[in-house]
């Protein structure tokens, strides 16, 4: 009885496994799996140089190095310009490009904001002017410091993003000769919203935003990161003036009518108020905007009990030896000012850059 067990099962294993191959080919169909899925595959598009290379593909040739092929592909988007540095005078810097034409200077401008996550609101390739819509900027809030441990590792399962600064740039683009320049005007717009309304104000640019753009522009057409930082740290027009390892002026590359004229146009971008000029003293006295100590509480944070001084004079001093070097100091009416006040207060005119 065991053995006609044991055969039928055997019987019925030997009949289901050929069933598997036989089946298809009741239907009509070829038996052959195996043919199938073989032939399947020879249709399917296999990305160049993924499992076989193709002698007729372009992008991947048998003489063509992998080493070339990533240098290639390191490449893109960014432009490989030849000749780009910063330039600059008193007023503003620029990027200057030299083996592009100016609408290979254009078409890149573009693609780097873009890059940046700008939206172009108006291009105007007739005088070289592009103008980007506002772009908010989010920043990751800092951990209060004052909460407990316990209450920071619950906090700490997503970051806070806060925002209410927006930006925008200015870019204009002119053809000087054989090289192109390209200059980036920063403007700046903070919002501050309630449970009913949203209060809009447009505030001063900040010269470190225009350099950041620089600096990034260098490297998006091409620049290495060293000579970037190089141009960026080099070309000012100007030299810290320091006793003790402590801020005290700035000595300005320019004769006293230019640096006068610079310390006007650099009040103006500010908007800071000008209480009163003298210019046979070359004196300049401007207000501290309330909005800066308000909003944005750097002063309240770095005078603490110190009393913010209402006005700062601004003083041109011409160099002895020396009719192209000026000195700036800064002047208070009342008391005198520490080194970590005179250099916010040059920082946000736009006269010492971050």
């Amino acid at each position: 009885m065991n053995s006609w067990i044991k055969l039928s099962v055997c019987f019925g294993l030997c009949f289901s496994i050929a069933g598997c191959s036989s089946l298809s080919g009741m239907f009509g169909k070829d038996a052959d799996y195996r043919k199938n899925e073989a032939e399947l595959a020879k249709k399917l598009e296999m990305p160049p140089n993924f499992v076989l290379r193709r002698s007729g593909d372009p992008l991947v040739s048998m003489n063509v190095s992998t080493a070339q092929m990533l240098e290639e592909i390191d490449t893109i988007p960014s432009f490989r310009a030849e000749g780009i540095r910063i330039e600059s005078n008193l007023v503003e810097r620029w990027l200057v490009i030299e083996d592009l034409s100016v609408k290979d200077v254009w078409r890149g401008i573009e693609q780097f904001l873009a890059s940046q996550g700008f939206k172009v609101e108006e291009r105007r390739l007739d005088i070289g002017l592009l103008t980007t819509e506002y772009l908010a900027r989010k920043e990751i809030a800092p951990v209060e410091q004052e909460l407990t441990m316990i209450s920071r590792l619950l906090n700490s399962w997503r970051d806070e993003m806060v925002d209410g600064i927006y930006d925008r740039y200015t870019v204009r683009v002119e053809e000087q000769a054989s090289e192109v320049r390209v200059y980036f005007s920063h403007h700046m717009m903070t919002a501050r919203a309630t449970d009913t309304t949203t209060a809009w104000r447009l505030r001063p640019y900040q010269p470190m935003m225009e350099s950041l753009a620089l600096y990034r522009s260098m490297l998006y057409f091409g620049a290495q990161q060293d000579h970037a930082l190089q141009q960026i740290n080099t070309q000012r027009v100007y030299q810290e003036v320091k006793e003790a390892d402590e801020l005290v002026g700035l000595r300005l590359a320019a004769t006293l009518n230019e640096s006068w004229d610079y310390l006007l146009t650099m009040q103006y971008r500010a908007n800071w108020q000008v209480e009163r000029q003298q210019p046979e003293q070359h004196l300049l006295w401007v207000k501290i905007p309330q909005a800066a100590t308000a909003d944005q509480g750097f002063f309240s944070r770095l005078f603490g009990s110190i009393r913010t001084p209402g006005l700062v004079g601004i003083k041109l001093t011409p160099v002895s030896g020396s009719t192209a070097i000026t000195e700036l100091t800064l002047v208070v009416e009342e008391g005198n000012l520490n080194p970590k006040q005179r250099q916010q207060i040059l920082t946000d005119l736009g006269l010492l850059t971050e």
